[in-house]
């Protein structure tokens, strides 16, 4: 159930319950109103024929008492009389005005009035009927007692009367309180409490843009106040929680690219490593399979590298292998790759290379190494530092990465057993010369 549905239920029932008991106290006092009302007409009635009457019988001028009562029949609806007696002084009734027999009305009230020496007046069981009693008096003497009886019905009716108007006018003036008040209540209350509710929605959901309205007063704005200041403290918040988070995010992914590098890469010359090659390979041999273009392999090995190690130390000889490393980067194509395979070994790839041109290309390198400027080259054995070389074809020597490799190996392991300093073709592994 809405809030405006409750409110409304709320208020409606408010005001229903405050007109049932309105109304309920308003018909009670009514009743007692609508009797005084009738009782003082009848009362007014009787002090202004009183006089003439009590002239009138103490004369016993009973034809002139009777013209009158004639009139006053004529009115009786209009003072609502059910009946009029004129007692004499004795108490016996002279005259009736509607009961021919003369009967006389409750006896204890006649005994009341006959005793008293102003008027009395009596209410009847029902509270719309009563009787009103006024003496009689002429020249300072009394001559009898006037008595007059209400009708009930005339009396109920003009009650009822007056109470449907007034509560038609009760009922429109609720309606119209119940109108304003809800109004009052909407303007006030429910549209902003609804806007709010609106707001919170938008911020369960993640958004915390929207804003309440600055145009709220009272303990409403208040509330206002305090979700923009929440919503200003979120946003905030989560701005340095997205900003933290991309300023980790980022650091992260540059960790993760450091450490991929250097599983992918070798520490001391920053060429791929040997399982990365592998991969290379592998990945090679099924891109080429498709295609069909041939590539050259050449596994390479510093030659009497043991020696210069020994010599000279190991810190020199890592010196040499950075060094290498630098001129084979410096010298190949960006589609080849080169990786340390182990040791002072390092291999390769040729990318869609002919025989030929493999051939060639291995031998250039290996003539640009040998007369590289390396620290202390003369003291070696062959009067530099230099480089054996194996080419292998694919798939002409080799098919597989293992075949290929091992054909590339072996016409390596010819060019160290024919003296070094040479590139052998797997295919003319006879130790040629370059």
């Amino acid at each position: 159930m809405g809030l405006r549905l409750r409110l409304s239920l709320i208020l409606f029932g408010t005001l229903g319950a405050s007109f049932a008991l309105s109304s309920f106290f308003l018909v009670q006092l009514e009743i007692e109103a609508g009797f005084s009302r009738a009782t003082g007409r009848v009362e007014a009635l009787m002090e202004a024929v009183a006089p003439a009457t009590a002239n009138w019988l103490a004369e016993g001028r009973a034809s002139d008492i009777a013209a009158l009562m004639d009139g006053l029949e004529l009115r009786g609806e209009v003072f609502a009389l059910q009946d009029l007696w004129i007692l004499d002084a004795g108490g016996a009734v002279f005259y009736s005005l509607r009961d021919e027999q003369g009967r006389l009305p409750d006896k204890a009230f006649v005994q009341r009035a006959v005793a008293a020496r102003d008027s009395v007046t009596a209410k009847g069981a029902d509270r719309s009927s009563g009787r009103v009693s006024m003496p009689l008096q002429t020249g300072g003497r009394r001559v009898g007692t006037m008595i007059g009886e209400l009708s009930p019905e005339i009396v109920r009716e003009r009650v009822t009367n007056r109470l449907v108007r007034i509560l038609v006018g009760v009922v429109l003036v609720s309606l119209i309180g119940f109108l304003v008040a809800w109004g009052v209540l909407s303007r006030f209350v429910i549209r902003p409490l609804t806007e709010l509710f609106s707001l919170a929605e938008s911020w369960r959901q993640g958004d915390f843009s929207p804003r309440a309205p600055v145009r709220y007063g009272g303990e409403i704005g208040v509330l206002a106040d305090v979700m923009n200041a929440a919503a200003d403290a979120i946003e905030k918040n989560r701005e340095t929680l997205e900003e933290e988070v991309r300023r980790r995010t980022a650091e992260l992914e540059e960790a993760n690219a450091r450490l991929e590098h250097l599983a992918l890469t070798d520490g001391l010359t920053g060429l791929y490593n040997h399982r990365h090659f592998q991969e290379v390979l592998a990945q090679e041999i099924t891109r080429q399979s498709r295609a069909r273009r041939p590539f050259g392999l050449v596994m390479c090995d510093v030659d009497h590298f043991k020696n210069y190690n020994d010599t000279h130390g190991h810190p020199a000889g890592d010196v040499v292998l950075r060094e290498l490393s630098r001129l084979f980067l410096d010298n190949i194509r960006s589609s080849d790759v080169v990786a340390r395979y182990g040791g002072e070994e390092f291999v390769i790839l040729f990318i869609e290379s002919t025989r030929a041109d493999a051939r060639a290309r291995a031998d250039q390198l290996r003539a640009l190494i040998a007369a590289h400027d390396f620290p202390h080259k003369d003291e070696q054995p062959l009067g530099c530092v230099s480089v054996s070389m194996g080419l292998a074809m694919w798939p002409d020597d080799g098919a597989s990465a293992e075949t290929l490799l091992k054909a590339a190996d072996e016409a390596l392991y010819e060019s160290k057993r024919h003296g070094r300093n040479r590139v052998t073709d797997a295919r003319h592994a006879d130790g040629a010369p370059a």
